[in-house]
């Protein structure tokens, strides 16, 4: 009986936790709604200005993996090629776009998402033959610390933009494996999650 009691404790003393989360969350992301990441103009998570003036990737870059180089396709994707025909860049990883990404994905801040708009409006013309957009799942135990998967909320700004369904269950994730953040090298990185999805 007093082992009943307290386990009731503690799921009731768990679902408050939650709730109480759920809105440190939403308040994080109502404040942060309000300012710019670029300029810090209230309005926006990056307001229109900013957006026109994020980089883009310019080539000549590899037309498999985006890397910069000498154009067409790198020695690294003629020695080791990958299993997919390329990847599209639509926006590059500095400036106010590294800091959004970081606040998704490590401060809970899913108002960040609304960037699957401009990243969609930038790749527009390169996915006039996309089926569906299938975003990178998490696994299960990295998914409930988190509570949410940043690639889905990403892939349903960028799938209502361009008019795509979201596959949200095409590739699970079997293998649990250490952060990508963690490995330095391009090598160490593929290496990292070989054999962790299946589709």
């Amino acid at each position: 009986m007093k082992s009943e009691r307290q386990n009731l404790k503690r799921r009731q003393a768990n679902k408050v936790e939650a709730l109480v989360a759920r809105f440190a969350k939403l308040t994080l992301d109502l404040v942060f709604l309000l300012h710019c990441l670029g300029c810090r103009r209230e309005g926006a998570v990056i307001c229109a200005g900013c957006v026109g003036g994020l980089k883009r990737l310019e080539r000549p870059y590899c037309n498999r993996c985006s890397q910069p180089n000498s154009g067409h396709i790198c020695a690294v994707c003629l020695e080791r090629p990958l299993a997919v025909d390329t990847f599209w860049v639509p926006i590059l990883f500095e400036g106010p776009i590294r800091e959004a990404v970081h606040r998704l994905k490590y401060a809970g801040q899913r108002v960040v998402a609304q960037l699957g708009q401009p990243m969609a409006e930038s790749t527009a013309s390169s996915v006039a033959s996309v089926d569906a957009a299938a975003p990178v799942p998490l696994h299960s135990s990295r998914l409930r610390r988190r509570r949410y998967n940043q690639s889905l909320l990403l892939a349903r700004e960028l799938g209502k933009t361009l008019g795509l369904p979201v596959e949200d269950g095409l590739l699970p994730k079997v293998k649990n494996s250490p952060r990508q953040v963690e490995e330095r090298s391009r090598e160490d990185r593929q290496s990292n999650v070989l054999g962790s999805f299946e589709c």
